[in-house]
């Protein structure tokens, strides 16, 4: 069995999330009639996460 490899799909799945949260936040914010600068802050956050996480499982599942 090899336990060096793998785990790169639930990172994966976590980066997507944080993803589409990131881009819903900034949507419903943008929609909104009150938007704050925090609701950015934290979209912006959760986007770049889910970039970080995704190109992480990208790099684990290479060969």
């Amino acid at each position: 069995m090899d336990t060096g490899r793998g785990g790169g799909y639930a990172v994966r799945v976590l980066g997507t999330l944080a993803l589409a949260a990131g881009f819903l936040v900034a949507a419903m914010n943008a929609v909104a009639d009150t938007a704050s600068a925090d609701a950015y802050f934290f979209a912006g956050l959760f986007v770049i996460s889910g970039l970080g996480l995704r190109l992480e499982a990208a790099i684990r599942s290479r060969p």
